[in-house]
């Protein structure tokens, strides 16, 4: 669940920044689920992330930001979890 958490926040924080994203490290994670979701069939959502205009020019001017992503994730058409990933992000 981590895993999928992590794919879809990082392809989404490059798809808004750019290719100028050098890094971006997952330093902490906080996750909620359903014991019964099957790893094998997830999809897995993007649902919240604190990247802001005021994130994207802090990372500008310092190279680093901290953003929180939240996922939804969903396990054959039920939710599953949310996962709350904090990520470093470097320029």
């Amino acid at each position: 669940m981590i895993n999928a958490a992590r794919s879809v926040a990082i392809a989404e924080l490059l798809y808004r920044l750019g290719p100028a994203l050098r890094r971006a490290d997952v330093i902490g994670a906080t996750l909620t689920c359903s014991l019964h979701a099957d790893d094998s069939n997830q999809l897995a959502t993007v649902s919240h992330s604190t990247l802001s205009a005021d994130v994207a020019a802090a990372l500008e001017l310092d190279r680093r930001a901290l953003v929180e992503v939240t996922v939804n994730i969903e396990s054959d058409g039920e939710p599953a979890g949310i996962v709350v990933l904090a990520i470093e992000l470097q320029y």
